[in-house]
């Protein structure tokens, strides 16, 4: 009966920690924020231009791929800094895409876009 029971023992205890270590294990986890928007009124020539910035940051333990930014449409002009490499698509809704390859842990950029 001993031997049943160390056999059992090891089960919980091999499954205990492999479902600690599955619970625990890095994850990636991706947060956004609107750094600051603001509207500029023009008077020669009247003209009013919007500016808006997001930042993306990679706040888990876990190297994030393919990061995607939707847009409704393509604006105008953007930049991210600090500058990254990018591919830019558009869906078959005519959505715009913004796909960063990977943020690394702790990593994050902004999107400053002119309207």
């Amino acid at each position: 009966m001993d031997t049943l029971a160390g056999y059992v023992a090891t089960g919980v205890v091999t499954f205990v920690a492999g479902w600690a270590l599955k619970t625990l294990e890095p994850k990636v986890k991706i947060v956004w924020w609107s750094a600051h928007q603001f509207l500029f009124q023009l008077t020669n020539p009247a003209l009013a231009l919007f500016t808006h910035a997001i930042t993306v940051q990679n706040v888990g333990r876990k190297t994030a791929e393919a990061v995607e930014i939707v847009h409704k449409a393509r604006p105008d002009f953007f930049k991210l800094q600090p500058a990254l490499d990018y591919e830019e698509k558009t869906t078959p809704a005519g959505e715009h895409v913004i796909r960063v390859q990977s943020l690394g842990p702790k990593e994050f950029f902004t999107i400053e876009f002119l309207v």
